[in-house]
């Protein structure tokens, strides 16, 4: 084979992992947080908690009393919900300084 031939084909082999790579990011963090992002965002619109969907309602400046760190969403922000058991209708998002607020989505 030419020595430009091969390497043509390297560089297109190359450029078409890239894609997919690309691709299966966007797919995946279009699905957790309904964005068309490479790297989502810390308050997406969408947020899914606890085999839950939550749709972002609004900016709160404080904490909800009783609400603990249940853990972090996929763009790093803080998951706060409510001690009780079972689903939370309610939970907030912690970034930065901001509280955001999330209700179940039906």
């Amino acid at each position: 084979m030419r020595f430009w031939l091969k390497n043509t084909l390297w560089v297109l082999g190359f450029v078409a992992a890239c894609a997919v790579a690309i691709a299966v990011r966007l797919t995946v963090v279009h699905r957790e947080s309904g964005e068309w992002r490479l790297r989502p965002s810390a308050e997406p619109m969408l947020l899914r908690f606890d085999g839950h969907v939550y749709d972002r309602t609004g900016l709160d400046l404080h904490k909800e009393h009783g609400y603990l760190v249940h853990g972090r969403d996929l763009g790093g922000g803080d998951i706060l919900a409510p001690a009780d058991s079972g689903a939370p209708v309610s939970i907030q998002v912690h970034n930065l300084s901001r509280f955001y607020h999330y209700q179940l989505a039906s």
